[in-house]
């Protein structure tokens, strides 16, 4: 009986490698993989000879020689086992495997003595920023991992983090005694201002789609002109604390993640009203829009995560998270939503969720083993994504790919 499963089991596998030969008159050239979008280029004295496409099933009888093999695109997340040069002969057999490899972490470092509370990429994508307990903001080389120039110093411990739109600005929120928020020149690093002191902590930053502007909130929410440094108070939607904020890309929409009415609240910033107030189950802990600006997702402290439309429809109640959600981001094609949370103590553990937002529908879990998620950014080829966390780590995952819509 035993025998009989793992011979199924192994006919499964074997099922599932896809084999495409092009037949030369010296030899074979064999392709082995597991993805279907793989694409192999075959040249001749630099010349482009062929491209061996999975999707089409492109085959090419090759002459006698020397050939130089290359992927067209992308090696992330790719096993690839093939010679860069190579001659074919009579009866040869060449064999390129090409092998997707499995969802998991691809690397991680000590960034931060102590919890790393926000993330942010560059435009580029070349540089990730992170702000931490530690009152530190640092920057590292995406490629390397490695700190890639000198940090900056906030003054006080950390809670928010944000880039503004073109890349220009950077926002950093503080913790008592230093409840600010603080902007910099991300290329110079210089301090280009300085908001007056919040009454709590500022725990939620989002900037205006033009830049001009930084929106700030502990118990309240304030927009700062960055030119003059003045700031206006937007009206008072909770008694207790607000965690998070996120804007839209066209800036109509800030969404304000509140603790203890249980909602997010739309407000409309040209208009200046509230818009919608979205039900949450529990506390909001974090708030993220989709790209194209018609969904946000929220989640919180009852380890759900929601989907709505902007109207204030609710589209999904995604349950899975063990404990509360408490960052959530999506990829920037708007075709993976990566959630992540935990409970933020020394011994408390974290994890991290993938989903489909078209559907709703869970994809994988990357991490439930760690410290607590305290914060999630995406890469720009949503191939890859990076999580921050409670004992000061850094984790970088590699991510599925996104179902194809039938």
């Amino acid at each position: 009986m035993h025998a009989a499963l793992a011979a199924s089991v192994l006919a499964v596998l074997v099922a599932a490698i896809v084999i495409y030969r092009v037949a030369t008159d010296r030899g074979d050239i064999i392709i082995e993989t597991d993805d279907p979008d793989v694409e192999l280029m075959v040249r001749k004295n630099g010349e482009l000879v062929t491209i061996l496409d999975g999707k089409t099933k492109q085959k090419m009888t090759l002459y006698s020689g020397e050939y130089t093999l290359s992927l067209n695109g992308d090696a992330e997340g790719l096993k690839v086992e093939m010679p860069p040069t190579l001659v074919l002969r009579r009866g040869d057999k060449v064999v390129v495997k090409i092998t997707r490899l499995p969802h998991r972490e691809i690397t991680h470092w000590k960034a931060h003595t102590d919890q790393v509370v926000g993330l942010v990429l560059s435009p580029d994508g070349k540089v990730l920023v992170s702000a931490g307990i530690d009152s530190k903001i640092k920057f590292w080389d995406v490629a390397t991992g490695k700190q890639c120039r000198e940090a900056l110093d906030h003054g006080g411990a950390m809670q928010a983090l944000a880039l503004s739109p073109d890349g220009k600005t950077l926002g950093s929120g503080g913790w008592v005694p230093h409840s600010q928020a603080k902007w910099w020149d991300f290329r110079t690093g210089k301090l280009l201002g300085e908001s007056e002191r919040h009454d709590f902590w500022v725990h939620g930053l989002a900037f205006s789609a033009d830049g001009k502007s930084l929106f700030a909130s502990d118990r309240l929410v304030r927009q700062v002109d960055l030119t003059t440094g003045q700031s206006k108070k937007l009206p008072e939607f909770t008694q207790q604390g607000i965690w998070a904020l996120a804007i839209d890309k066209t800036g109509r929409h800030l969404a304000i993640a509140t603790e203890g009415d249980s909602k997010v609240h739309l407000w409309d910033v040209l208009a200046e009203k509230e818009a919608a107030a979205l039900d949450v189950p529990g506390s909001c802990f974090t708030v993220a829009f989709d790209p194209a600006g018609t969904l946000l997702a929220a989640g919180g402290s009852e380890g759900l995560l929601g989907l709505w439309e902007l109207s204030g429809k609710r589209k999904f109640l995604l349950p899975g998270h063990k404990q509360a959600v408490i960052a959530v981001a999506f990829s920037p094609d708007g075709k993976l939503l990566v959630s992540g949370g935990g409970v933020c103590n020394q011994s408390g553990t974290g994890e991290i969720k993938v989903w489909d937002p078209a559907t709703g529908k869970a994809l994988v879990t990357l991490g439930d083993d760690l410290s607590c998620v305290r914060s999630v950014v995406v890469a720009a080829d949503g191939k890859t994504c990076f999580t921050s966390h409670y004992d000061g780590r850094i984790y970088k995952w590699r991510l599925p790919k996104p179902p194809v819509k039938k």
